[in-house]
C-alpha cells in the first residue's frame, strides 16, 4: 500500500509496505519532526568511543516469505502481517569490537584487529549483558532487538528479498558474505546503508534477537514484541547471515538460530534503543 508521506495525518500510521526508498526516508523525517526526535541518537560509551542508531519509524509490513518467493524456506512461514506499533532506535552498525570493550572491559573476539571490525564470539547471554551495562551507562533502555523489529528495519520499506531489491548479482556490492569475504569478518559500514540508514543487515555477521526460537511463525505475536513464550528455549533467533554463509542466508526474510549460552565468531550483536514517552 503506497501511502502519502507529505500528505500529513498521524506519522504512527504512514509505515506501510511497499515504500520506495524517498517514502522510507520521508517517512522516518516526518517521524523524528512529530515526535521531537533526531533521525541520529548517538551513546557515550567512554574511552572516546561513541555508539551511533539511526530512528526507525513505527508501521506496519508483512513479515517472513510467501510461495514462490526465491530461496525461502518454511521456516520463514507464514507469511503475516506485524504492526510496530511506537518507533524506535536500532544501531546504524553493528556492535564493533572498540564498542565493547569500552562498555565491558574486555575483547574475546575471535578476528582481533581494527576497532571497526564487529564483535564476535560472544553468545547471547553476553550480548543481553552488553545491553544491560550499557543501558546503566547511558541511562537508555538499550535491550536486543525483536525478530519482528529487526525484519522491519531491515526491508526498511521495501518487500523484496534483499533491501535493496531481488538482484542476486549485486549482493556483494551489498553484503559480506562467504563469496567475498575471504573466511572471516570486515570492518563495519563498508556497504551501502539501506533506506534507514543501516549499514550491514545484509552479512557481515549474524545478529541476535530477543527472541525463543520456534521453527514457524505459527503463533507469533503480531504487535513487534518478542516471542519469548514456548518454542526451543535453549536456542534464540539470529539474523542477517555472515561473512561464514552463503548468499541465501543473507535475505530480508531469513531466519536462524543458535545455542544462547555458546559463542561462536560468526555471531554478534545490533543493538535498540526505546523511545520513552
Amino acid at each position: 500500500m503506497q501511502r502519502d508521506t507529505e500528505a500529513g495525518g498521524d506519522p504512527q500510521s504512514l509505515g506501510y509496505f511497499p515504500m520506495t526508498t524517498g517514502e522510507a526516508q520521508s517517512v522516518q523525517r516526518l517521524c523524528a519532526t512529530t515526535n521531537n526526535l533526531s533521525t541520529t541518537l548517538l551513546l557515550s560509551l567512554g574511552a572516546g568511543e561513541t555508539l551511533a542508531l539511526q530512528l526507525i519509524p513505527a508501521g506496519e509490513f508483512l513479515m517472513g516469505s510467501g510461495p514462490g518467493t526465491d530461496e525461502r524456506s518454511e521456516r520463514e512461514s507464514p507469511l503475516h502481517r506485524v504492526q510496530i506499533s511506537a518507533p524506535f532506535y536500532m544501531g546504524k552498525f553493528p556492535v564493533t569490537q572498540a564498542q565493547w570493550e569500552a562498555v565491558m572491559g574486555s575483547n574475546p573476539a575471535h578476528f582481533q584487529g581494527a576497532g571497526t571490525l564487529p564483535m564476535e564470539t560472544v553468545s547471547w547471554e553476553a550480548c543481553v549483558a552488553f545491553c544491560e551495562a550499557l543501558s546503566q551507562k547511558s541511562g537508555q533502555q538499550v535491550r536486543l532487538p525483536s525478530e519482528s523489529e529487526w525484519e522491519y528495519a531491515c526491508r526498511a520499506g521495501g518487500e523484496t528479498i534483499f533491501s535493496f531489491g531481488d538482484n542476486w548479482e549485486v549482493l556483494p556490492d551489498h553484503a559480506w558474505y562467504r563469496d567475498n569475504a575471504g573466511g572471516r569478518s570486515r570492518p563495519v559500514g563498508l556497504k551501502p546503508a539501506n533506506a534507514w540508514g543501516l549499514h550491514d543487515m545484509h552479512g557481515g555477521i549474524d545478529e541476535y534477537c530477543q527472541d525463543i526460537w520456534h521453527p514457524t511463525y505459527d503463533g507469533a505475536p503480531a504487535d513487534g514484541r518478542a516471542w519469548t513464550e514456548g518454542g526451543e528455549r535453549e536456542y534464540r533467533v539470529l539474523r542477517g547471515g555472515s561473512w561464514y554463509d552463503e548468499g541465501r542466508f543473507c535475505r530480508s526474510p531469513h531466519r536462524n538460530y543458535y545455542q544462547y549460552q555458546t559463542p561462536t565468531e560468526d555471531h554478534g550483536l545490533r543493538v535498540v534503543v526505546e523511545v520513552s514517552g
